[in-house]
């Protein structure tokens, strides 16, 4: 334990869940983090509670036990729980869970890092040996880093959809915040065990001044089989809740109208309120409770006017997906065990990555350094040359002096045998080398991570790798990301021998004068980390290299999370096609190091990107959007507006606002303008005379469209004396029906020509209709504007010009033969296109 570290309180009451207190105290007092307090609250369980907690007390003088002398609630156990606290920052924890060994070292830290009164990590469920975890939630997608304002907003404008948001268990609390919370939770003193969490979260979440969050460790959220909906108890216990729930919602709503300044977020808790109730509504009519007692408890609590809800998308994290316990969860244990005296961290890939796809690829970058030095007529590929020096010096040098591993110096002495070039031209080759390395390695955070649990455990931590830079040029690497308390360095480059022989390890151990048996050893490498260390009789694991994991190389099975896209040959590339570019290569390095760098996450093999939106966005759309904005802000000083048209339009626009932002260029952001040109705008405009409704076959499918549709799409250019009556009139004259779909290609031309006669014998070019689109859109296109699209056919360009005659130039991003050339040429304007490598680029990436 670290001087001044924080208490942590666990608060754990118990009520009919004796049999897995145990398990849960267990998870505790196993955790990583030393500075703990635990508080066991008995709510007058009927079991003995008190018996098995005096039973740990024997062992551990951390525990604390309290007792009610009636059952008092769920809600009333917490915060006599806290009233019976000590620590600085307060946790809860239900007695049926239990915590991965590093949950409240990670949220403690975190806490102390960013100085935040509010962190919440993730949680899985745990059924029988089963573990699930949602597929889509805040603690598993976001990286949430709100202060104040934010921090409420995001909690009441999500109006309860996602529970992992707002239970109190996956989260720490700083006591400065409970205590600003306090006076209005303590107030509430009915006996609640349904809808608590609400209660308190709405509070904490009003209060917090900083709320954020760690992504890996977790809570285990016990899920008892027999919980089911067609199981949930007596009418008694379901009434029981539902006043609970009320409860919980009227006090809220009574706090934020009144007490504090809170009116704002009324009208979300209501909405939030009818959402739980509708849940509730639901499963009552799905249970199997005899159908008098459905309805009277709908009658009662008022449920026949919460109708049911049409479920978004929102909803997919719902969607529960199976796995293993975390191979990171065994990694830290075995970090903890005690048998294990010394950590040792293999460093490249393992505590560092690079924005790489391969080592070799930092040369790339030496190339126009060397065309410089040496005012070369032509480009000379020095990658190739570094290349083959340390191939040279791998078989003269170790042969030479019967080494296992060369240096740095070896290598360059070995080109200058190779070209000849002189040692002053070499040496500053090197050193640009040297700063290349520095400059793009970077830290690896779950490397980090592991690092300093190990550090937090009084382990002996050394580093080991196979290596030809020089001992001080990897401490500098070391030390610039963050690793510098470690015992010992152990490089091949110094004492020449390797990992990959084995006797690296043997040397370690000698040096050490400890058992191979006391080392832990964790690095990328198969063969060099983890077959050759185990050899040598030391523990080893093998984390990962983040690009092996990319490519589906690794015996953690991460290839078919993603071989449907990175393998592309359906777009005409070949596996692994990337290769070809080095820039791409650095792309997909980059993207390999954010999505593996924990490579021990669940993995959903139904999901090309294991349905997380983040990394449909980072990976697909991230670098596409990116080459788009620049394109884009290059060409924007000359226009006086960027119009970007809706839907497609809208990503675009917001990836070119943060790259004018990024580049302090206010004056391009603020020129973007979002333009509602949707196809139910657009339609009535193109119709100027009674003969350009036949355009109409080419803008829908008629097959799925009524005749009814049809008039929505006229509504603002038929007139408003045209209702129902005379559209069903119409129908019935021509023998249509209203709603029902056209199906032949005939009868759609019969409707249009009968409409168009009946409805649009008096339509003339400046009709209001375009008039008051026009308003609309002369502050958007006055002077000389460009305009972005992604479609093929330029009608809305050419529609602009035809009818207003703006000056508009489309931007499009598709190949150079489209349609949208022909018709943007015929309305004589002039084209730009973002082709070159794009979609061949978005296929591989």
């Amino acid at each position: 334990m670290m001087i001044h570290e924080p208490k942590l309180s666990v608060v754990i009451p118990v009520y009919g869940t004796e049999k897995y207190l145990p398990i849960c105290l267990d998870s505790v007092l196993a955790s990583s983090y030393s500075n703990i307090e635990i508080v066991v609250v008995n709510d007058k369980s009927p079991g003995d509670v008190k018996k098995i907690v005096t039973e740990y007390q024997e062992s551990f003088n951390n525990i604390q036990y309290v007792e009610h002398a009636v059952n008092r609630g769920l809600y009333r156990a917490r915060i006599t729980g806290v009233e019976s606290s000590t620590g600085d920052y307060i946790a809860f924890l239900d007695s049926d869970d239990f915590v991965s060994v590093d949950f409240y070292r990670r949220l403690m830290n975190k806490a102390q890092v960013e100085q935040a009164d509010m962190v919440m990590g993730d949680f899985y469920l745990w059924e029988e040996d089963k573990w699930k975890y949602f597929n889509l939630s805040h603690m598993r997608i976001m990286n949430i880093n709100l202060y104040k304002d934010e921090v409420t907003d995001l909690l009441f404008n999500e109006e309860g959809k996602d529970y992992t948001l707002w239970v109190v268990w996956n989260k720490i609390y700083s006591r400065a915040l409970w205590n600003k919370a306090y006076p209005y939770l303590n107030r509430q003193d009915k006996h609640i065990i349904k809808g608590e969490d609400i209660l308190f979260s709405c509070l904490l979440f009003y209060f917090s001044w900083h709320f954020i969050n760690v992504h890996g460790d977790f809570i285990a959220y016990r899920q008892i089989k027999s919980s089911s909906t067609k199981n949930m108890g007596t009418v008694s216990t379901i009434r029981k809740n539902l006043i609970d729930i009320n409860v919980v919602f009227s006090y809220i709503e009574e706090i934020f109208n009144n007490d504090i300044e809170g009116k704002q977020y009324v009208k979300h808790i209501e909405k939030w309120k009818s959402s739980i109730l509708r849940g509730w509504k639901k499963r009552i009519l799905e249970s199997s409770f005899i159908l008098g007692n459905k309805r009277k408890l709908i009658k009662e609590f008022n449920l026949e006017k919460e109708k049911d809800e049409i479920i978004s998308d929102y909803f997919f994290y719902l969607h529960q997906t199976e796995f293993e316990m975390p191979q990171s969860e065994r990694l830290k244990k075995l970090i903890l065990d005690p048998t294990y005296k010394v950590i040792s961290f293999d460093i490249f890939d393992t505590l560092i990555v690079r924005p790489f796809a391969y080592p070799t690829d930092i040369f790339k970058l030496l190339n126009y350094y060397v065309d410089d030095l040496l005012e070369a007529t032509d480009q000379v590929d020095f990658s190739d040359i570094r290349i083959e020096g340390e191939k040279f010096a791998r078989s003269y040098f170790n042969k030479l002096n019967n080494f296992e591993e060369i240096t740095l110096d070896e290598i360059y002495e070995s080109i200058h045998r190779l070209t000849g070039w002189n040692y002053e031209l070499l040496e500053n080759i090197k050193n640009k080398e040297i700063d290349l390395e520095k400059k793009y390695c970077l830290q690896r955070k779950f490397g980090k991570e592991l690092f300093d649990l190990a550090k937090y455990a009084h382990k002996k931590v050394i580093i080991t790798s196979d290596m030809y830079l020089p001992q001080k040029v990897v401490n500098d690497i070391l030390l610039k990301n963050g690793y510098s308390d470690y015992d010992k360095l152990y490089l091949s480059s110094e004492v020449r021998v390797t990992k990959a022989s084995g006797k690296l390890y043997s040397y370690i151990s000698k040096q050490l004068n400890c058992s191979p048996k006391e080392i832990l050893h964790i690095g990328d490498n198969l063969d060099s980390d983890y077959k050759s260390a185990q050899k040598q009789g030391l523990k080893a694991v093998q984390l990962p290299k983040t690009m092996d994991c990319f490519q589906g190389y690794t015996k953690f099975n991460h290839q078919n999370l993603v071989e449907k896209i990175f393998n592309c040959s359906e777009l005409g590339c070949s596996d692994n096609s990337f290769n070809e570019f080095w820039g791409i290569r650095a792309l997909v390095a980059v993207v390999a190091n954010r999505f593996f760098d924990n490579p021990f996450f669940p993995l959903n093999f139904e999901s090309d990107f294991n349905i997380d939106p983040v990394r449909i966005g980072y990976y697909c759309l991230g670098m596409h959007l990116f080459a788009i904005a620049g394109w884009l802000f290059r060409d924007a000083k000359q226009y006086d507006h960027i119009n970007f048209m809706a839907r497609d339009g809208f990503l675009p626009m917001k990836a070119f606002q943060l790259f004018a932002k990024y580049l302090n260029d206010v004056k391009a952001a603020n020129k973007c303008n979002y333009v509602y040109l949707t196809r139910s705008v657009v339609t009535p405009m193109q119709v100027r005379k009674r003969e350009d409704i036949y355009n109409l076959r080419r803008n829908i499918t008629f097959e799925n469209k009524t005749p009814y549709d049809i008039f929505k799409y006229y509504k603002e250019i038929i007139g408003e004396s045209v209702d129902k009556n005379n559209i069903k009139d119409f129908c019935k004259k021509y023998n249509f029906s209203l709603e029902t779909a056209f199906t032949s290609a005939s009868d759609f031309y019969s409707f249009l020509n009968h409409f168009s006669n009946t409805f649009l014998k008096n339509i003339y070019a400046e009709s209001a209709y375009l008039q008051d689109i026009k308003k609309y859109l002369d502050p958007l296109f006055s002077g000389k504007s460009m305009t972005y699209d992604v479609g093929y056919s330029a009608r809305i360009e050419s529609l602009l010009k035809r009818v207003y005659g703006y000056d508009v130039t489309p931007y499009y991003m598709h190949m150079i033969n489209d349609l949208s050339f022909y018709r943007a040429k015929r309305a004589d304007m002039e084209v730009h296109t973002f082709y070159d490598y794009t979609p061949r680029v978005t296929g591989v990436l």
